[in-house]
């Protein structure tokens, strides 16, 4: 059974952000070791994978990674808007955790024309549940939201923010993409289009921004609150919970 578990949770440390450590279970797993390995048959849909580890070898059948589509320079269309700032707050939960996402955003379209819908990409398990423009929540008409992605029908001329709350399992993610657990522990990998695994965003290379990270999370089950960038501040909430902002 744990190698079966790790044929569909295998964790590319070496690519991955840890958000929430629990350090029992990383000392835990420190003691064991395990290799993968992975075979697609000509012709076959699926993809055999082997594990072999101290209790054992385990082999299962995962589905195949969809062909990728090829995207030609020759295509390639400035985005219609930027992206200045973005204010994360992770929500970190056992059953359904919630993301907060403030962008800051600005127009890059031409100066004289009008302002057209705003496209931001999604996955079909990140599930919106807010939505709001310059602190007022957007009317259903206003936007339209499909499976992999998220289209705001009307933003406002200039400058303007966006609010944008996801709900999503990340126990129930074994793409290792976007937010998910492994081991214990709450990781991302954002590389190069899984953050929209955890909110929707113009999840394109030629986009960038200014990112500030606030996790909360139980501070007996996860001590340890870790992000990119420097640490601005960190303390403890009601409810045996904590948090800290990168």
């Amino acid at each position: 059974m744990r190698l079966a578990h790790q044929l569909k949770r295998a964790c590319l440390l070496s690519t991955v952000q840890r958000l929430a450590y629990n350090r029992p279970l990383l000392a835990s797993r420190a003691q064991s070791s395990s290799t993968v390995a992975a075979a697609a048959a000509p012709g076959r849909s699926t993809v055999a994978v082997r594990a072999m580890g101290a209790s054992g070898t385990a082999t299962m059948e995962v589905e195949a990674p969809a062909k990728p589509q090829p995207i030609f320079r020759a295509d390639y269309k400035a985005p219609a808007y930027l992206v200045d700032t973005v204010h994360l707050t992770f929500d970190l939960n056992e059953d359904v955790t919630r993301v907060t996402s403030k962008l800051s955003l600005k127009p890059n379209y031409a100066a004289d024309g009008a302002a057209p819908p705003l496209l931001l990409h999604g996955r079909d398990d990140v599930k919106l549940v807010g939505l709001k423009v310059a602190g007022q929540p957007v009317p259903e008409s206003g936007y339209e939201a499909a499976p992999r992605s998220l289209t705001l029908l009307a933003p406002p001329a200039g400058p303007f923010e966006l609010e944008v709350v996801t709900a999503l399992k990340p126990q129930d993610n074994s793409l290792l993409e976007g937010l998910y657990k492994s081991g214990g522990n709450y990781c991302t990998q954002c590389e190069a289009e899984g953050f929209r695994g955890i909110t929707c965003f113009l999840d394109r290379p030629d986009v960038m921004a200014r990112y500030t990270t606030r996790i909360e999370a139980d501070a007996a089950k996860y001590p340890v609150l870790l992000s990119n960038g420097n640490l601005k501040e960190e303390g403890q909430l009601e409810g045996g919970r904590h948090y800290a902002v990168w």
